[in-house]
């Protein structure tokens, strides 16, 4: 537990001291592996007498499920040709993504954000006066976040391009060390990459989804499910004993609060605690993720007043509005901190801030 609370806190000693993207970065490791932690410590005390569990180290590497069952041989002429064919792969495929990301990543550079990032009243309270029929939408902001949005989603989707070029570059670089037992060396680096290349993509097409509940339960990334069910989901649920409809409910709430704090606590080290507690920034996360859970329950097919059989362009339409409604309460902490300045492929090109001026809804920033 020491080392956990360690991970957990030591990021925010920087007080956002450092590179938005790398804070971010070192933010989503620092959870990952405190959490990591906590789960062996609670597995450790629970160990029967006599009982084993393994080492740290291997439980934070993947499940069991996820390693390759056996370790392939193959020649090494066998190997370097294949991860010749994988680093080409990979880059043809990084290339296919730049026609798309290069307009996106400029947009974010040299459009001028939505003017109330600058104001003291949040989008929160611009959506509440919205709801009380005291406002309208501000729909210039509303797609400005939609286009930041479908940007973040396409850098979370461009890493396993990037991580196939670097493993598939290291397994070509090891078959070339003249080294005595290259074969033994290379061989589980290059099992390990047939199981990652066997691996789906990160996103299953959010943009299909009929309701909040496909897109959270199915299209989006379920990368960090697993932390979230055993941290928000079971041990709720256990509370409710036989309440099995209100234990659901209330474990998918506690799910998404685990989610929502998580990304508040990324959006921490980024900004520093001494800057954190501002207008339209703190616990912004954890809210967006609450109501994604509401909407998330009430569209879900076992929710009694859900919808049954909506059309598919209906729910296709009503869960794109959603998310271009609350979308901002997500996006807008990252607009006030400045992260979409970061949005950018090191490698790709610049489209020039004149070709973006006629799709940027307040105009290009100063």
């Amino acid at each position: 537990m020491t080392l956990a609370t360690a991970h957990f806190t030591i990021p925010l000693l920087h007080d956002g001291n450092g590179d938005k993207l790398g804070m971010s970065a070192v933010g989503l490791i620092a959870s990952c592996l405190s959490a990591r932690m906590v789960f062996y410590t609670i597995d450790l005390n629970r160990l029967p007498v006599g009982g084993r569990i393994p080492p740290l180290w291997d439980v934070i590497t993947p499940e069991p499920s996820e390693k390759p069952e056996k370790i392939v041989t193959v020649p090494i002429q066998k190997v370097r040709s294949d991860a010749l064919c994988w680093l080409l792969m990979a880059n043809l495929s990084l290339f296919m993504l730049m026609p798309v990301m290069v307009p996106f990543d400029t947009f974010l550079r040299v459009c001028a954000v939505p003017p109330e990032t600058f104001s003291s009243k949040s989008y929160g309270y611009v959506l509440l006066d919205f709801i009380t029929l005291r406002g309208k939408l501000p729909l210039r902001s509303l797609y400005y976040h939609m286009v930041m949005g479908f940007t973040v989603h396409l850098h979370v989707a461009i890493l396993l391009p990037l991580y196939r070029i670097f493993r598939s570059a290291q397994l070509l670089a090891y078959s070339f060390l003249p080294v005595k037992n290259k074969t033994e060396l290379v061989q589980p680096y290059y099992t390990a990459y047939i199981w990652l290349v066997d691996q789906p993509p990160i996103f299953n097409k959010p943009w299909l989804s009929r309701s909040a509940y496909e897109l959270w339960s199915k299209r989006w990334h379920q990368k960090f499910r697993p932390g979230f069910l055993r941290i928000g989901y079971f041990p709720i649920k256990r509370l409710f004993g036989k309440q099995t409809k209100a234990g659901h409910i209330a474990a998918v709430m506690g799910a998404f609060v685990v989610s929502g704090l998580m990304h508040d606590y990324v959006l921490l080290t980024i900004r520093g605690y001494s800057q954190f507690n501002q207008v339209g920034v703190k616990g912004y996360q954890t809210i967006f993720f609450v109501l994604q859970a509401i909407a998330s329950i009430v569209s879900s097919p076992d929710f009694p007043l859900g919808p049954k059989q909506l059309p598919l362009w209906v729910g296709r339409l009503l869960t794109v509005s959603w998310i271009a409604v609350t979308g901002p309460l997500f996006m807008e902490p990252y607009v006030r901190i400045s992260f979409q300045t970061t949005m950018e492929v090191p490698v790709f090109p610049y489209i020039d801030s004149a070709y973006a001026a006629p799709f940027c809804p307040y105009g290009l920033a100063n």
